[in-house]
């Protein structure tokens, strides 16, 4: 399923070249504000980070369809206030408090792909819907010592996502355009494994991105 998953933005890089009809580059930067699905033993709050990405973009079909693929370097996690007591011996009244305020941050390369419908000329609007598809850089010491310690779990080296984007540009002359984008992500991928609790954990994220597009 995830090689299958890989393997989607291959199917739509030959349309590129064959029915596009106005081709551009872009380059955006921006900030994420992620966070995970809910878990019945943290009390997760998001984080923010910022990020970068390379794009190139066909317009089809008299500029109407868009097709858009992305190369993306992306922060994705959830920042937790861990707070704890327990008896550390049975026959002992001594009760251990502990406390600590973690981030769980993971760095990705994300190569989004998307379709969507171009609206306007020099002032256009572009609603846009995809799937990305990530490579884990780096991720954070993710353990529960204090209360398992014999635990052992770890992030997935990839990650997959829906997308849904909306984008609104403004032409500067005839081969430069200005744009502010905002996207929603939604994991589809199970990324923590052998939590020590059954939890399933998803990433979630909210970016707001400035781009220049330039038209080739």
């Amino acid at each position: 399923m995830k090689t299958q998953l890989l393997l989607l933005p291959i199917l739509f890089i030959n349309s590129f070249f064959i029915y596009s009809q106005t081709h551009s580059i872009s380059a955006k930067v921006g900030t994420t504000i992620s966070n995970s699905t809910e878990s019945n033993v943290q009390i997760r709050k998001p984080i923010s980070s910022l990020n970068y990405g390379l794009g190139y973009q066909n317009l089809l079909f008299k500029k109407k369809l868009i097709i858009a693929i992305e190369l993306e370097y992306l922060q994705l996690g959830f920042k937790s206030d861990e707070k704890w007591k327990y008896n550390m011996y049975l026959d002992d009244p001594q009760i251990y408090h502990g406390e600590r305020i973690v981030n769980y941050k993971s760095t990705y390369l994300c190569l989004p792909v998307k379709i969507g419908v171009n609206f306007g000329e020099k002032l256009y609007f572009q609603p846009r819907i995809g799937l990305s598809m990530s490579k884990l850089l780096f991720s954070p010491n993710l353990h529960y010592d204090e209360l398992y310690p014999t635990k052992k779990y770890r992030i997935t080296n990839y990650d997959a996502s829906i997308i849904a984007e909306v984008c609104s540009g403004l032409k500067l002359g005839d081969n430069f355009s200005t744009e502010l984008s905002i996207a929603y992500q939604r994991g589809l991928i199970d990324y923590i494994k052998y939590t020590p609790f059954n939890s399933k954990d998803y990433h979630r994220s909210l970016s707001v991105n400035l781009g220049l597009r330039y038209y080739l």
